[in-house]
């Protein structure tokens, strides 16, 4: 289920306490635990909420707190949850803003963390929540989440039609701004072409690793009708496992995948696949298993 399908199902079945008599039989329900508490106002059956994967009901809180706090802001990572922006970890808060710009106090009922901070007009409207722009969300998960998930967002919004020269705007509009080292960076290495948040966040832990070996990163790096998720030096691809290549059937997309590779293979590059698993569990084994087919070299006879 994409966003808006999200939006659409949680407006169906959410019920706002708020417009609840003192007699309504939901009460008992509610009291019996046949209702999950999105939010201090909302509340949905526990089946329909039992329906939705992991992801879409995190995406579905954070849309139930901004419909209970109409005033606010989204900033960061809750904004990158509205837009549909990849998160590759759950932050342990999220944050808004509100126009007055001050720091509400905080309550048991608060779900956001309020900052205060400038939107420089910076700010939209996705399905009745404001957020802020495309642009101004990767920035800020950068200076807010550091450099390797703000290039994931930042290669995502890029994707999504907007430029690095826009970015850049926005970035240097904010003026001098925590984190803005991360962002400036984040900015730099995007690209329009990556295929998933996975291969965006390999692309950002190499870099990050800062090897000497690595002269060169390319995504989507071509070789005749084939191309790889990332290529090093020309000659060490890397394949995130999980990319949705081909709308084929299973064993289609795995034919295909099995005969792209040995092509690649027979051409004398050296390949290397990784899960997303692998890559969110071990990134220091992902990084230090390149480092060493850096160290060995390229084959010979390509």
């Amino acid at each position: 289920m994409n966003n808006l399908g999200i939006f659409h199902y949680i407006d169906t079945h959410m019920v706002d306490l708020r417009t609840l008599t003192n007699d309504d039989p939901r009460w008992g329900k509610i009291h019996a635990r046949k209702f999950h508490k999105l939010a201090w106002c909302y509340v949905i059956p526990l089946h329909r909420w039992l329906q939705l994967k992991p992801w879409e009901r995190e995406t579905a809180e954070v849309y139930a707190h901004a419909r209970a706090a109409p005033r606010a802001t989204l900033l960061g990572k809750a904004a990158a949850r509205i837009h549909g922006i990849p998160t590759l970890t759950t932050p342990s808060e999220y944050f808004a803003t509100v126009p007055s710009n001050s720091v509400p106090q905080r309550s048991k009922r608060q779900y956001f963390r309020y900052k205060q901070t400038k939107l420089n007009n910076q700010v939209t409207e996705v399905h009745g929540i404001r957020v802020t722009s495309l642009a101004r969300t990767a920035i800020d998960i950068a200076r807010f989440d550091g450099f390797v998930e703000g290039l994931v967002a930042a290669d995502h919004v890029r994707s999504r039609r907007v430029s690095k020269d826009t970015l850049n705007w926005v970035l240097g509009d904010m003026g001098r701004v925590k984190g803005v080292a991360n962002a400036r960076r984040a900015v730099e290495h995007s690209v329009n072409s990556s295929e998933s948040p996975w291969e965006s966040y390999a692309r950002a832990l190499i870099l990050d690793a800062d090897l000497p070996a690595v002269r060169s990163l390319r995504a989507q790096y071509r070789v005749n009708q084939y191309y790889a998720d990332l290529a090093i030096n020309d000659w060490l691809l890397i394949e995130i496992d999980g990319n949705v290549k081909y709308e084929n059937e299973l064993e289609e997309v795995i034919r295909a995948e099995h005969q792209r590779q040995k092509a690649l293979l027979n051409q004398g590059f050296v390949v290397l696949r990784f899960s997303p698993q692998e890559l969110r569990e071990a990134p220091d084994d992902f990084i230090n298993t390149i480092a060493r087919h850096l160290a060995a070299g390229p084959r010979n006879f390509r």
